[in-house]
């Protein structure tokens, strides 16, 4: 994500970046129960940009995200 909002020069400052993940968990699988099917992560694109010119710590970088499990 931080590679996608310096890449995306027209993308205003003020709007998310968003990625979403989809999880694969069969039915055999014995650690199934609880786990989420979906993952969406956002971050406003120049909070990003300026926690990676800041040298923010992973810990850092971490909080600035939203998550949403579905």
């Amino acid at each position: 994500m931080v590679g996608a909002s310096k890449s995306l020069p027209g993308l205003p400052p003020t709007e998310r970046i968003a990625m979403e993940a989809f999880f694969f968990n069969w039915k055999w699988e014995r650690m199934r129960r609880g786990l989420p099917h979906r993952l969406m992560l956002s971050v406003e694109k120049q909070k990003l940009i300026d926690a990676v010119n800041h040298h923010a710590t992973p810990t850092e970088l971490a909080a600035l995200f939203s998550e949403e499990e579905l």
